[in-house]
């Protein structure tokens, strides 16, 4: 286009290449090739020389080191908490414009701690459902509720994420959403397309769906759902890591050099590492309901998300984790992805 045009690519490179960035990365694209370099040099950018809008933006969220983790956590879900609760135009129009607009980065910040409290009081149900009701045991959890349909999705995933099984979430009106362990060769979709006969449609993909219903098919679509998932392969959980390193032993200087190797991401994964027999000298639960955890060893300290409820170690107790570095305002940090 440049060339037809006859005007240089790099004129308008500056201008636009942090945008393509957080694009290409918020929405999870395969960082190889022209997605990773685009991704590289959006970050420098945002490093180095942002716009107006996001300098004020990262001044708003308080960052003071920008990683890969400050797009997918902070950056990124200011623009996408909009869209399930109100008009996405917002962060769109937001984009547009050439200064800071302190006010409207403010509201965007503030509908994602909307969403995200509504999100956490949402799951705090529905788990609280699927323990009660023993829906965990089933070989595909389904559960239903008046749930905001903007969030079915994420509720979705963290269930899926905690008991390592399909899962539907679906709405007091009939909309649901559907995610497949990851990497386990379960098809969600093939799943549902065998139970569709209760449904008013459906689509999406191996890993996750979409559906909608008429709820008084529901209880119909929850039996054949489970006989159709008997079906898929067995889910059989699995550890998969890079390396095997104490988080005790690992040394700044790795901790440095692995973020040269930034951006991670889809098809660029940040290494995930194997702690073994570590002893947790001390944990604490946070958050709302309590639903996160400080963990504290003999050296580090890491934070586990969303399994609270599931983690019984005692202080000095030995146990098995899996785990990855991150950045948090300059300081080394380590979240655990999985505990044994």
């Amino acid at each position: 286009m440049f060339q037809h045009s006859g005007r240089a690519w790099s004129d308008f490179f500056g201008e636009f290449i942090e945008y393509a960035c957080l694009g290409t990365m918020a929405d999870l694209m395969q960082l190889q090739g022209e997605n990773r370099i685009i991704a590289k040099l959006g970050m420098m950018k945002l490093k180095q020389t942002p716009s107006p809008v996001f300098r004020e933006l990262t001044r708003q969220l308080f960052v003071r080191s920008f990683t890969c983790d400050t797009i997918y956590y902070k950056i990124a879900p200011i623009f996408n908490a909009i869209g399930p609760i109100d008009d996405p135009n917002k962060a769109v129009q937001l984009l547009l414009v050439s200064a800071s607009d302190e006010r409207t980065i403010a509201d965007l910040i503030s509908y994602n701690e909307r969403r995200k409290v509504i999100t956490a009081d949402q799951f705090f149900l529905v788990d609280a459902r699927i323990q009660s009701q023993n829906l965990h045991e089933n070989q595909v959890i389904v559960v239903q509720g008046e749930l905001h349909e903007g969030i079915i999705e994420i509720l979705a995933s963290r269930i899926t994420e905690k008991y390592k099984k399909p899962s539907i979430v679906i709405t007091q009106e009939g909309k649901g959403s559907a995610r497949s362990v990851p990497n386990s060769g379960f098809s969600i979709i093939e799943t549902i397309k065998r139970a569709s006969g209760n449904l008013k449609s459906f689509g999406g993909h191996q890993a996750a769906a979409g559906l909608s219903i008429e709820v008084e098919r529901l209880s119909a679509f929850r039996y054949e759902i489970q006989q159709s998932a008997l079906l898929e392969p067995a889910i059989r959980p699995s550890i998969t890591f890079d390396h095997e390193i104490n988080i005790d032993q690992f040394q700044d200087e790795m901790y440095e050099d692995l973020f040269l190797l930034e951006p991670f991401g889809n098809g660029n994964r940040k290494p995930v590492y194997y702690s073994k027999d570590t002893i947790i000298t001390k944990w604490k639960p946070f958050g709302k309901q309590d639903a996160h955890m400080n963990i504290k060893t003999k050296k580090n300290k890491a934070i586990l998300f969303y399994h609270n409820n599931q983690f019984n170690a005692l202080p000095d107790q030995r146990i098995d984790f899996l785990y990855k570095p991150s950045f948090n305002h300059n300081k080394k940090e380590f979240i655990v992805t999985e505990y044994c």
